[in-house]
């Protein structure tokens, strides 16, 4: 991507455990890059289940691999994870069996349903207090057994910046990027908040997914761009497609 006149600024509003890796990628795309955390990460103070006692250990987050890893030196265990990110984190922390769903709670259900068997012993996932999905209905419908142990939670804004209301205000944001409903619900009360609502014409929002851009339906005047899968990547490739020299905002 080429800027024939300004680059494009991008709120990255990522947790700061993430934000560095979207930041530099962002940047070497060309874009400028304004940091706005929507959702902090808090590890809570208790150890997880011996997981020997599992057959298998579910993560639906790279922040529930570090959480973790935070609180127990155990990774004897066959890893399964959400996604390609949270894939990597389980293997950087030491999990040497790890399988990927490459997806979301659905196909993460669907990937263990294909590859356990209910009879073989319970599962162990490592969750928030505040999860997306209903991990442990679905599998308790195919007859497994799911202990959810809550090692973190994630804690919205309660205000944006004010560099980020005063770029609101003077039309000078272009781009959104959110990861998770959660992070869209936050992104839209926060403008309400900061009665902003009305100074979003023309801004262009880059979701991770269906469910993250549903939850956008209170903003006018937007352009939403979903990723076609739930990826890092495909994320990126969207970056990648936009022209900056033919943009508009407002």
């Amino acid at each position: 991507m080429t800027c024939s006149r300004r680059c494009l600024r991008v709120l990255n509003t990522r947790p700061t455990e993430d934000a560095a890796e979207l930041y530099k990628l962002l940047c070497e795309l060309g874009y400028e890059v304004i940091s706005e955390p929507l959702l902090s990460v808090r590890f809570k103070n208790l150890s997880p289940p011996a997981i020997g006692a599992f057959q298998a250990v579910l993560f639906t987050s790279r922040n529930g691999v570090r959480a973790f890893a935070y609180t127990s030196d155990e990774r004897r265990a066959v890893a399964f994870a959400v996604g390609d990110a949270t894939s990597r984190e389980a293997e950087a922390v030491g999990f040497e069996e790890v399988r990927c769903a490459a997806g979301n709670v659905k196909s993460l259900a669907a990937l263990v349903v294909n590859q356990l068997n209910p009879r073989d012993g319970p599962l162990l996932h490592v969750s928030a207090s505040v999860t997306a999905g209903d991990l442990a209905g679905r599998l308790n419908k195919a007859g497994f057994g799911v202990e959810k142990s809550v090692l973190y939670e994630t804690i919205p804004s309660t205000k944006l910046s004010t560099r980020t209301e005063e770029m609101f205000k003077n039309n000078e944001m272009d781009i959104v990027i959110l990861f998770s409903p959660r992070t869209a619900r936050t992104f839209v009360a926060l403008l309400k908040r900061s009665e902003l609502l009305d100074f979003c014409k023309g801004l262009v929002v880059v979701c991770l997914s269906k469910d993250v851009a549903a939850e956008l339906y209170d903003i006018t005047g937007i352009s939403i761009l979903t990723a076609n899968e739930p990826t890092l990547e495909a994320m990126l490739r969207i970056f990648r497609d936009i022209d900056c020299g033919n943009w508009e905002n407002g």
